[in-house]
């Protein structure tokens, strides 16, 4: 039931809105047909009005183009009429001036002709050296014109030489140009090559007066050599008088390096084809650096027996000190002064020591006690343990 009246209710909404629509339809078809009567009638009255207008603005124009028309009539025959009257009157007025120019010119034509008559009577002569001076002022014309082509051709000529002195002018200053450039630059050249050879005299100066004082320290050592090697062979020959019989049969002891004999004697196989030198007794040639050999040698072994001679001199010095040292203790033992008395006797024997001062090289060395860290360490510990274990 409910449903059934919510359906009926439903459709009479329908129809109520479907109602309302024509309603609205009718009132909108109505009010569009009202429009559409009013802009006709509008427009009828606006295509009226339009038709109206124009009308009466074409019969505006055809009058206005009847009076123009009209107007321009009436001025062309005004102007045709002016145009006619001036004519006329410049007519007459042109007569007028015609015939008074006309008078005026006869009238003058007398008087120049009266006036040329007495001019010609009066300038005959005149008009003859007139005549005569233009003949010659047409000669001097044509020798004018004659001179002016001739300076013409001067002044071009004169233009031509311009023009190549110009040109040479310009040439001799680029040639000067290159010219003063090339003597700068020999002249640098030349200060450049006089300025090294300057330094080269320099220095050649310089290495000529190193070589000659070169010369002259190698002239001095070689003359101080050569003076030591006189006097060693002086000392030579006044030492063979104090040689031994073995050294006059054996001057040279043999060298005991066989490493260095085997050595020379390879070198000397090798070189014996360039050597040069002085060779030995036996034959063999010398090498340059064993040149001295037997000088050395011989002052080697002179220098050991000097040496042994002064250590001997030495010890036998020391020997003579010590004993004497021991005699003057003795000698102060056995003596009575006051400085044996302030002194220590020598001879007193007190716990089976002497006083004997012996000398530094017969006392026996001092002995010291040494003592080691760890030994060091260890007593105080040692120490404190047996304080440690009587506790």
């Amino acid at each position: 039931m409910a449903l059934r009246s919510h359906l009926l209710i439903v459709d009479k909404l329908i129809d109520l809105h479907n109602a309302r629509l024509r309603g609205l339809e009718y009132e909108f078809e109505k009010d569009l047909q009202e429009l559409i009567d009013e802009f006709e009638a509008e427009r009828t009255e606006i295509v009226a009005t339009h038709a109206r207008h124009k009308k009466e603005l074409l019969d505006i124009m055809a009058l206005m183009e009847g009076e123009f028309n009209e107007q321009e009539q009436d001025a062309r025959q005004e102007f045709e009429s002016a145009r006619e009257e001036i004519k006329n009157k410049n007519q007459e007025e042109y007569n007028v001036l015609r015939f008074t120019l006309e008078g005026l010119i006869e009238e003058l034509e007398r008087h120049f002709d009266s006036a040329h008559a007495n001019y010609m009577a009066t300038t005959e002569q005149r008009t003859q050296d007139f005549k005569n001076l233009t003949i010659k002022d047409q000669q001097s014309a044509k020798t004018i014109e004659t001179q002016m082509r001739r300076l013409q051709r001067l002044q071009d000529s004169l233009a031509q030489w311009k023009t190549k002195l110009a040109s040479n002018g310009r040439k001799c200053e680029e040639r000067n140009r290159a010219l003063k450039e090339e003597k700068d630059a020999i002249s640098k050249h030349f200060q450049e090559l006089k300025g090294r050879m300057n330094k080269f005299r320099e220095r050649e100066g310089r290495r000529l007066q190193e070589l000659t004082i070169n010369s002259q320290g190698a002239i001095s050592a070689l003359r101080a050599k050569l003076e030591k090697a006189e006097r060693i062979l002086k000392q030579a020959e006044l030492t063979r008088k104090l040689e031994t019989e073995r050294e006059k049969v054996l001057p040279f002891y043999e060298s005991s390096v066989e490493e260095e004999e085997k050595a020379a004697a390879d070198a000397a196989d090798i070189r014996k084809s360039l050597q040069t030198s002085a060779a030995g007794k036996d034959g063999q040639v010398v090498e340059e650096w064993d040149y001295l050999n037997n000088f050395f040698k011989r002052y080697n072994k002179v220098l050991l027996d000097v040496m042994a001679i002064d250590r001997e001199k030495e010890r036998l010095s020391h020997e003579n000190s010590d004993l004497r040292s021991i005699l003057k203790q003795y000698l102060d033992g056995i003596s009575v002064n006051e400085d044996v008395i302030n002194n220590p006797n020598p001879l007193l024997v007190v716990n089976h020591k002497t006083n004997i001062v012996m000398p530094m090289g017969n006392r026996p060395p001092a002995t010291h006690t040494i003592v080691e860290g760890a030994h060091s360490v260890m007593i105080p510990q040692l120490a404190h343990g047996m304080q440690g274990a009587s506790i």
